[in-house]
Parts: structure tokens; sequence; C-alpha cells
């Protein structure tokens, strides 16, 4: 058993550290974005203002209130299929970086520890 597992750590190990030091890099600009986000969000909605306090609530409840992965799809599959179909983008410089799926992570990763931290 523990055999087997040198035998992967040996024969992947240059692909799990890549997969450790991606993980890793989403996780620390994730967690620093997220919290910059996050103290507005928590000012707003301790304000006294009940429209103030309105958007961060939904925005929170939203975020809290569904499972990760369904984000991680509804962002990719849907806002990411929105984006490519939008005339001219494909020849915008910022498609290089829309047509690729780590950027919708992370922008998902962002608002949903910004959604936790607040």
């Amino acid at each position: 058993m523990f055999e087997d597992f040198i035998y992967v750590l040996t024969k992947y190990d240059v692909w799990l550290w890549r997969g450790f030091l991606l993980t890793a890099q989403l996780l620390v600009i994730s967690v620093a974005f997220g919290t910059v986000l996050a103290i507005p969000l928590a000012v707003a909605r301790v304000s006294k203002k009940v429209w103030i306090q309105a958007v961060p609530f939904a925005f929170i409840y939203m975020f809290r209130g569904t499972p990760l992965i369904g984000q991680l799809f509804m962002m990719y599959y849907g806002v990411g299929q929105l984006v490519a179909n939008i005339d001219g983008i494909q020849d915008h410089w910022t498609w290089t970086y829309l047509r690729d799926p780590y950027w919708y992570c992370l922008l998902t990763f962002v608002l949903n520890t910004a959604a936790y931290v607040a």
C-alpha cells in the first residue's frame, strides 16, 4: 500500500508540484483580493440605511447559500458562454484572459472569499 503511494509520488511528482503551486497561487490571490472586497461589503452591511444594506446582504446570501462547485459551473459555463458570444470579443486583447478557465475560477474564489469574510 505504501509502496503504491511512493510510486505515484515519484511518477507524477512534476504534475503534483505544479498542481500544488497553482492551488497555493489561487489561495493567496483569493484571500488577498477577497479580503479587500469584503471590507466595503462589511461596512455597507452594518449601515443604518436599509437600501445600503440590501446589496451586500443579497451578495453574501447568494454566495454563502450556494455550493462552491455550483458557483464555479455558473461562472465558467454561464458567464463564460455569455462573454464568448459578444461580437468582436475574440479579436480584443481581453480574449487571452477570458478564454482561460483559470480567471473564472479565480474570480469565483475571490467573490466567495469576500462573501465569507464580510
